[in-house]
């Protein structure tokens, strides 16, 4: 029987802070083998995160709980569902809301807009089904560190992520509107330009581009 109440913000916290860091690793890994370069893919300002990964961590520990005693393949379904579901809307938000891309699968089998693709389906699949084997593991670990320390560790950090994912919001519209011809209109865009420049836009986030 699941027990929800092991979800809990402090583990939930963690976990996307380090599947968001396995997530730069990852992306880093994957060009230097595949472009013979490394590339760190990040979609914060401030912090070396890459978040659809954290959120992709969390969303994996929040369902292996809730699908306990569940078959695998049940699990894989629900793990390549949502992956996909979550990369398909940040895709759609990202061209939609900012007139840019950071990925593009068009030219893969069975893709869907360019969002997602069944290989990346399969993939999501595999990586959550995975990542439910070592859940009790991590449930072990976050048992030995609830002390208080790292309590406030999670505050200090939850604030400065929450002011990280501000301001780099800010700084992505004020990007897109910058290559849209949009002068700032008040002193915080005056120095959300100055501090984030296109130049510092575009060398932190190599892989993203205009449509």
């Amino acid at each position: 029987m699941n027990d929800v109440r092991r979800i809990t913000y402090p583990k939930l916290f963690w976990l996307f802070l380090f599947g968001s860091l396995i997530g730069v690793l990852i992306e880093g890994l994957w060009c230097l083998v595949r472009y013979k370069h490394w590339e760190t893919h990040v979609v914060t300002v401030f912090e070396p995160l890459c978040v659809l990964y954290g959120f992709g961590m969390v969303g994996c520990y929040i369902f292996t709980v809730l699908l306990e005693g569940k078959g695998n393949i049940t699990k894989f379904i629900v793990f390549a569902l949502v992956g996909t579901v979550v990369e398909f809307f940040a895709g759609f938000i990202l061209e939609h809301g900012l007139n840019m891309r950071a990925w593009d699968y068009s030219g893969s089998f069975l893709n869907l807009k360019g969002y997602v693709s069944i290989g990346m389906t399969f993939m999501w699949g595999v990586l959550g089904l995975a990542f439910s084997y070592i859940v009790p593991v991590i449930d072990g670990v976050f048992e030995k560190i609830r002390t208080q320390p790292w309590n406030i560790a999670c505050t200090v950090l939850s604030v400065f992520l929450a002011v990280d994912v501000v301001v780099s919001t800010m700084s992505f519209i004020r990007w897109s509107k910058r290559h849209e011809g949009v002068a700032p209109r008040n002193s915080v865009e005056r120095i959300i330009d100055d501090k984030f420049s296109d130049s510092f836009m575009e060398k932190r986030f190599c892989e993203w581009y205009f449509i």
